[in-house]
């Protein structure tokens, strides 16, 4: 009688099961690729507006600086911090430095991440590029580089962020001609170069800090839901 050892037995059988996996893999690539996957259905306006809502800035623990600094900043620095916009130099108080505004943008974008509203597609993003190269010439020496990221929403819009970040949506990208398209994007790109963030989150947080000294608890700027709600409106600038 001819016994087989269990290490033999193995043996006999392990290169079928090998083919067996290696054919069922080879069937789901095939399925695969000539059945690909629907896309994921576009983020309706209503949603993205709800996880927009989500994006919230806490300013004094980003900038690590407690919230009495803050205000002290607002009191005694209007005359250093008062900055000219380009071109048509108009003088306005900005309490925070271009790389404070920096962090509170990298941070938006962190979160937006996180909530997964960025897509990514090489068409979309080479037509985004083709125009930036285009409007970049315009914004001057230090402003050449542009960063974008795209949102995967049907809203028809599109925003700049502290710091300069653009964002862009699917849905403006399939709506919009180049021209029309690029007319948005210089609009968004004057927002950033002049930094009308920094100078609208400056007078959203000056109000509700000295509303907090006048007013009390009631007012203060971290227990202000309205603050953050500003925060979120003025660091967006909406289409």
């Amino acid at each position: 009688m001819n016994f087989e050892t269990p290490v033999e037995k193995k043996r006999k059988w392990f290169p079928l099961v090998v083919s067996a996996v290696a054919l069922v893999a080879l069937l789901g690539f095939l399925y695969s690729f000539f059945h690909p996957a629907p896309p994921r259905p576009l983020l309706p306006p209503e949603e993205f507006e709800d996880k927009m809502k989500q994006v919230s800035l806490d300013i004094p623990k980003l900038l690590q600086e407690s919230e009495a600094s803050l205000v002290t900043r607002c009191i005694f620095s209007f005359k250093e911090s008062r900055v000219q916009v380009p071109y048509h130099r108009r003088k306005r108080f900005i309490a925070l430095t271009p790389e404070e505004e920096t962090i509170l943008g990298q941070d938006s974008i962190r979160q937006m991440e996180e909530l997964g509203l960025f897509y990514q597609d090489d068409g979309d993003a080479v037509r985004v590029e083709n125009l930036l190269s285009k409007l970049a010439p315009v914004l001057g020496e230090g402003h050449q580089e542009i960063s974008y990221r795209l949102a995967y929403t049907s809203e028809i819009n599109a925003m700049s962020l502290l710091g300069g970040p653009l964002v862009i949506t699917k849905g403006i990208l399939q709506t919009m001609e180049d021209a029309e398209l690029a007319f948005v994007l210089a609009h968004e790109l004057a927002h950033s170069l002049c930094r009308h963030g920094g100078e609208d989150l400056t007078k959203s947080f000056a109000v509700k800090a000295f509303g907090g000294l006048l007013l009390g608890d009631a007012a203060k700027l971290k227990k202000s839901a309205d603050l953050k709600k500003a925060v979120m409106l003025e660091t967006f600038h909406i289409l």
